[in-house]
């Protein structure tokens, strides 16, 4: 996953975040799920492009020896 690609991820989860932080009306149980949600998916998503993760066939990168 090269730079670019990272950095519309991150902007696409935080135009989500803001979204359910002030615009959605849900309650506080609901809203403090969905941004647990938010935030779980965001990290497996960099860990997976980083390489931490198996990642599938879209984030394998060759091993530097």
């Amino acid at each position: 996953m090269d730079l670019v690609s990272l950095f519309v991820i991150i902007v696409v989860f935080g135009i989500l975040f803001y979204l359910v932080q002030s615009v959605l009306p849900l309650p506080p149980p609901f809203r403090m799920a969905a941004l647990v949600i938010l935030c779980l998916i965001l990290i497996l998503v960099l860990l997976s492009s980083i390489g931490y993760l198996g990642g599938g066939e879209f984030y394998h990168r060759p091993l530097v020896r």
